[in-house]
Parts: structure tokens; sequence; C-alpha cells
């Protein structure tokens, strides 16, 4: 329950912000298309995925390929063993393969059991040898190679050596399915040379010597003329045979891709009139709508007016919702607006595409009719328009009951409509989101889902003003210990001690809080009131925490730092002064508060021990983290900005991180201290404190920014208003061995002093 009650939440780690890593919703499964008449689904994909586009078509080519070779082969072969000695064998071996097939020698050990191997040997097929072998030697110098590789991939001379080879061996042989293996290893050779003129040539060379015959080489061999004819300035003629190779080779779509461009009206003018069928303008029109900036439901009517059954269509309809999906769900609930608000422009898209989708589908010519139901319904959704929708997704459940990937999308729709349109949430509807989460398969299956249900919960509850509910949705109790929010908190308990509580609310308090959540949130009220010194309500929550969850943590606060006042100094006393519970902290304040009140003539110690805890448990302290759940020493850098809350904007603190700075009243009780002392010592010691305080109120104001430092130091000259109790130590208690020891021990007093001040 913990996983799949939990929203995506920031991972821990400087750098980053929670908006940068909540993906955002997207119900809408691309891969819908695989059975859908076209097989352009993953160029849905946003750029950031298209370094795995090329992983897969590289696998894709490779497939294809070793396909081929089966294909063409007069002898049974394993794909596994075409793999081998196509990509993985050495030239060694093939030498021995070759000699074996002429009959003067053994196969390797490697061969021995490879069919295509065998095969290849049993037919005697020197020539299909010779051209793996020839491929073999060319490879170093057309793929990406190991850096400290032997050969040189810019070795252009042997690069032309294996060129004129390469023409030898094409007319040894006979087979023509060879010979266009090797007119494409030429092709590819001159054009990886940069010799694009010369890789033309090769091929007007080559092309007459090939019967014409049907192979995927065919269109890798188109794919390099088109670069090279792009490179040699004809965008039009070169956009035009890219779109060819778009079509028809899978293994090469995104490469060509990026490779078509189109600068001019003229060009695509020029492009268009290349085209010999409606089809291949169709392709233009929808590469064209490829692109991040491109009119899609303009290129989509455009071929629809060409060939409205085009399965390119229903691409770029999912596409195009995409898009919409990206401004239009969950836009007045998302945590962040990491897709625009939904602007007039925006809307009239999202109308214009659901009028075209009902047209197209009262009309009936398109292809993929089950699709184009679902997404109906869906762009209805997303309009809000949830009558429509529904009446669209109740039509379209015959349609889909036979793909089983198109069924499990519009079930998931129909979810997140049910869902959507709660208008608030009562017991009932918290039993239906449990049941859903426990064993709802598209809940539990889809990745972005949980976000989106629990994101509309956030916005309901925070309707019905139950801030605490709201909060479970999204955060948990880290969360909340940056900047106690009171509000919440209470709210909390009393669902905590909720004697009748739903299951959804059980499971969200311990997946969210712990088990022992209701001593959680009591220790953290204790503390929240403990940091605003309202220590009676400290004490009341902090009463109600189990002894042994207080007992974990203890601290030291009433501990004199001396001179080594910093957060992380050791001082000698932390071995021996016990240490105390929150608890055992609260009542010592509250017990020194009332004495110090009632004994008069100790009073200046008990003000002392109280401006020691106050000024240790604030930032600057060693026992900071009796307040202070998370203390970030970035905050140090931006400590002018803090809010009136004290609070700082912290990527990890939905509320800010609440640093405790505000050294008012340590300062009230050293003074008290210092005011009520017979003994100049201790009053030196109190004043020596105040000046702590003065001086660190002053690194939290805005005119710190302009200070003015000493000369090759760090120490900032102290305005005059902040120096209060230094010019008092100075002027009043110069004569204590106090005064002496602070001028030895304390860097910036004793500087302060030599420099007069």
């Amino acid at each position: 329950m913990l996983i799949v009650l939990n929203p995506t939440k920031n991972i821990q780690g400087c750098g980053f912000s929670e908006e940068d890593l909540f993906p955002g919703y997207s119900l809408l499964d691309i891969y819908i298309l695989e059975n859908g008449g076209t097989d352009f689904a993953p160029h849905i994909l946003s750029f950031q995925e298209h370094y795995e586009m090329d992983e897969k078509e590289a696998l894709t080519q490779v497939e294809m390929n070793i396909q081929e070779w089966q294909d063409v082969s007069c002898f049974y072969t394993e794909p596994d063993d075409v793999a081998y000695l196509v990509y993985k064998s050495s030239i060694d071996e093939m030498e021995l393969l070759r000699k074996a097939a002429k009959g003067k020698g053994n196969l390797p050990r490697s061969l021995k059991s490879n069919s295509f191997a065998l095969g290849i040997q049993e037919n005697e097929c020197i020539g299909t040898i010779d051209y793996l072998i020839f491929a073999k030697r060319c490879e170093p110098f057309v793929v990406e190679t190991d850096p400290w590789a032997d050969e040189d991939p810019n070795d252009k001379a042997r690069m032309q050596q294996l060129i004129k080879d390469g023409k030898k061996y094409m007319m040894k042989t006979d087979n023509h399915y060879v010979r266009l293996r090797y007119m494409y290893q030429l092709v590819r050779l001159a054009h990886y040379m940069n010799d694009y003129q010369g890789a033309l040539d090769v091929l007007e060379w080559a092309d007459p010597k090939v019967d014409e015959q049907e192979s995927i080489i065919n269109w890798w061999i188109l794919g390099h003329k088109a670069g090279c004819i792009k490179r040699l300035g004809d965008q039009a003629e070169a956009s035009y045979l890219f779109s060819k190779v778009f079509k028809n080779s899978p293994s090469k779509r995104e490469r060509v891709y990026r490779s078509f461009a189109i600068d001019s009206d003229e060009e695509w003018k020029a492009c268009l009139l290349k085209c010999e069928s409606d089809e291949e303008r169709s392709t233009l029109f929808t590469m064209r709508a490829m692109d991040k900036h491109g009119n899609i439901l303009e290129e989509m009517k455009n071929i629809y007016k060409l060939s409205p059954a085009s399965g390119d269509l229903t691409y770029l309809l999912v596409k195009e919702i995409s898009r919409l999906e990206d401004t239009f769900l969950g836009a007045e609930f998302r945590r962040y607006d990491y897709g625009g608000k939904p602007d007039k422009i925006a809307k009239e898209r999202l109308i214009l595409l659901t009028e075209f989708v009902t047209q197209c589908l009262g009309e009936g010519k398109i292809s993929d009719k089950p699709v184009w139901k679902v997404a109906e319904g869906y762009l209805h959704y997303l309009a809000r328009d949830f009558y429509a929708a529904d009446r669209s997704y109740k039509q379209a459940v015959p349609l889909v009951k036979n793909n089983e990937a198109l069924s499990n999308q519009l079930g998931l729709f129909r979810l997140a409509l049910k869902v959507h349109a709660y208008t608030r949430v009562n017991d009932t509807v918290e039993d239906e989101i449990y049941e859903m989460v426990q064993s709802n398969e598209y809940y539990k299956t889809h990745e972005t889902f949980p976000d989106f249900v629990f994101d509309r919960l956030t916005q309901l509850y925070l309707k019905q003003g139950e801030e605490g509910k709201a909060f479970l949705c999204i955060y948990s109790y880290g969360d909340l210990t940056y900047n106690p929010d009171p509000v919440i908190i209470n709210q909390l308990i009393a669902l905590g001690e909720k004697e009748r509580k739903t299951k959804l609310e059980e499971e969200l308090l311990k997946a969210k809080l712990g088990e022992d959540y209701i001593s959680a949130l009591y220790e953290l009220k204790g503390t929240y009131h403990l940091s605003r010194y309202e220590l009676s309500d400290a004490l009341r929550a902090y009463e109600k925490v189990k002894t042994t969850t207080m007992e974990a943590t203890s601290f030291q606060p009433f501990l004199d730092p001396g001179f080594s006042n910093c957060v992380h100094c050791e001082i000698p006393e932390m071995d021996t002064l016990p240490k105390l519970t929150k608890t055992e902290i609260t009542r010592r304040l509250i017990d020194l508060e009332y004495q110090a009140k009632t004994d008069l003539e100790q009073a200046s110690n008990y003000y002392y021990l109280l401006g020691l805890a106050t000024y240790n448990m604030s930032y600057f302290g060693h026992s900071h983290q009796v307040l202070d759940y998370y203390r970030s020493g970035s905050s140090w850098y931006y400590i002018e900005d803090l809010d009136e809350d004290g609070a700082l904007d912290f990527w990890d603190a939905p509320y800010g991180n609440k640093e405790y700075v505000n050294l008012e009243r340590p300062l009230f009780f050293f003074e008290k201290a210092r005011e009520l002392s017979p003994d100049d010592e201790f009053a030196a010691r109190a004043a020596f404190m105040a000046a702590q305080c003065e001086i660190r109120m002053y690194y939290t104001k805005e005119d710190y920014n302009s200070a003015t430092f000493y000369p090759k130091t760090y120490i900032p000259k102290l305005p005059k208003k902040y120096r209060n109790y230094y010019d008092l130590l100075i002027n009043k208690y110069k004569g204590t061995d106090f005064y002496s020891a602070a001028i030895e021990e304390c860097k910036y007093f004793g500087y302060y002093v030599e420099q007069g001040m």
C-alpha cells in the first residue's frame, strides 16, 4: 500500500526540484497503434527518448537483415547462426569457411554446428563468403568504432581502395542479390568518405548491373543516396527520397525523419511535384506534421482528402491528442503547470480536432474506427464534456473487444472519467478509491494514473476544508517536518483519533505517517509549540507521545558553548552534562521561567539558562535539532530571503524549509541575566552571549548584503545598532577576567577591540 498510495515523490539530493521530477500525467498509451494499421507509434516519443529510438531501430535493422539472409538462403538456417556469421565472426573464421567450401580444409570449431555456415559450405556459396569478408573489411570505416581500435575510420585511401576492390568482387559474382549488397557497401563507403558526388557516381555505375528485386537493402541504399543529394544542395529531391525510405523502411525511419528538411514553400511545392501517387504525397504531409511546430490537424485534413483510409491518420490523431493531453489533462488540479494553461488557441485546437474526428467517424472512410471512437470520447473528456465522453466510450465497448491494448486503454479512460466526475469526497468515494488502489489493474499498471487520482482527491479535499487529508494524498510525514503547519497537524490528529475511519483513511495515515502516527503527530505538534515558546501547549502535546518514542532522541540545549560558538563544534562538557528529551526540556524551561520570577537572588542564573536553551535550539546553536528537523547549511547563503515565518523556498519542502533564526528571545534572556547579576564576571559572560545574538541577527538582515569587511578577513564591520553588547563589554567589563579571556579566545571580538570598532 505504501507504494500504490504514494504518488510521484521527490528524490533526495541537491540540484533538483520536485517540479523537475514530477513527470505529469499521460493516460494515453501510444502503443495502442501497434495493432491499429500503422507502425509509426514510437515516433510520438519526446526528443529525449529519441536516443532509445536509435537503439531500437538499430536492433530492428539487425533483425530484418538476419531475416532477409534466412529468406534468400536455399537451405534452412537458425537466426542466431546467421547473426553470428554476419555480425560476430572474424575474417579469419570466414577465410577458413571459404577453404572448407572449396574442399580444401575443415570448418573452424566455432562454425561446426552453425547452420548458416554448414549450408554455405554444402552449397559452395563462395560468392556469399567473399561478400561477407568484404563487408567485414568495410565495417571499421562505416560504423562507430572503438577509439582505441587499430583501423582509422578516416583513412580515405583505404576506403577508396575498398571501393575499387568491391567493384571487382561485385562483377565476379553472378548472384544479383549479392551484387545488390555490394552496391550498398560501395555507396556507404563513399558517403562516409564525404565524397557525395562519388557516392552518386558509384550508384550510377552499379545500378544497371543489378537486377531489380525486393529487398530492404534497396531502402538502405536510397537513404544514402538521399543524404548525398541533400549534401549537394538539392533539398527537395533529398526530402522526397527520404519520405520514400520513411514509408518503407522501419529500421531507418527515425534517422531519415531527422534528415528530412523543407525550408521554404517553393521547396515544398517542388517536393510534392516529385510524388507519383497520393500515397507518396500523403507520406510527405505525415512527415511535415511530425515537426513539433507543425499543424497536425491541417496535415490530417490534407491526408484525408488524398487517402482517407491511411493508417498515418490514426498515428497523427494520437500524436495530436498527446499534445492536447499535456495542456488539458487535469489542468485544474495537477501539481505543476508543466503543460501550460488551456488558452483560447488550445481550446480551439481541441474543438476543431473533435469536430474532425466526429466527421470522419460519420463518413466511415477511415481505417482503425475503434481507435477513433475511443479517441472521440477522450477528446470530449479533455473538453470537460463528461456526458458526451461517456456516450462515446459506451459506443466504443463492442468495437474494442478483440483488441486487448485498445480495450485496456478504454478501461483506463473510463476510470479517469469516473474519478474526475466526483464532486466531493465522502466515505463511499473513499471506499471506491481504496478498492481501486487495492485491486484495479489499470491503477496498478499505469505509471501516472496514481498521481492523477490523488491530485484530484487533493483538489476536492481542499475545497471541503480538509487540508490534512489533502496533504496525505501527495506528501508524507517528512514533508511536514520542514515547516510544521498547525492546521494540517491538528486535522491529522483528529483524523487519527477518529473512532471509525475508512480503510483509505487508515492506510493513508499509516503509509504516509508511519504505524505510530498518533505519537508522530503529537511530537510534531509539541515541537511546533515549543518553537513558538508556547510551553504549556508544547508540554500537553509531548505528554501524549509514547515514552519510548520520546526517549529515542535527547539533547543538551542548556550546555554553555563558551567561546566554541558554532553549530557542529565538540564541547568538552557534552560528555558529562545529561541529555534531555523534548518533554524534559519543556518542563525545565517552565521551571526556569517560574524560578526566574520567584527566586530573585538566583534570577540571573535562571535567565542565563533560558537564554542558553533558546539560543542553542536556534539555527545558530548546537542543539538546533530540538526544533529543526532539517537544518540546511545552504540556507546561510539565502538567509536574508526568509519570509515572515522564517521559511525559505526549498526544493524538497512543499511549504518551504523553516529555519529558526529569530534570536530576540535569547537576547532578551541574556540581557535580563546581565541586568540582574550582581557579579561583573557573570554579567560580562551574559553580555558576550547577547553580543552573539546581536551579530547573528545582523546576518539575517537585508543590510548585511552590503556589509563591508575588514581587509584580508571575513569579519564584517558591524553597524552601530548591532554592536551594543560589544561596546558594553569594552566600556563596562574591560577589567574582568572574562573580558581578557574573550579577547584571547574569540577572534572576532579580539579583532574588534584591536580595530577600535
